[in-house]
């Protein structure tokens, strides 16, 4: 994502999502990670925590870090009441091995 902004400075949503190709969930996953989180590689029009197929991202070049390499964490997505029930549903069966 960050190798788009080599040749322009401002991107859509829309642009980022048609070059790079990648889902949308997995998408807004990544620019808020690196809009919205402690190291904001990139500065996100209008300013925000949720990521919307309407923003603006542009490359942030007052970012300034005392490290060379940083690491840049990616947000953690909420887990459903569906799924968090097959999780316990499937621990259960290959507990249930152990067990017997």
């Amino acid at each position: 994502v960050l190798f788009l902004f080599n040749n322009s400075n401002k991107l859509s949503y829309n642009d980022v999502k048609e070059s790079t190709g990648i889902e949308e969930e997995e998408l807004g996953r990544v620019l808020q990670s690196l809009a919205c989180g402690k190291a904001r590689v990139l500065k996100k029009v209008p300013p925000g925590k949720d990521i919307a197929k309407t923003d603006e991202f542009e490359f942030n070049a007052d970012f300034r870090h005392k490290l060379f390499k940083i690491k840049i964490n990616q947000v953690q997505t909420k887990e459903t009441v569906e799924e968090n029930v097959n999780t316990t549903e499937k621990v259960f069966q290959d507990r249930q091995y152990l067990i017997d």
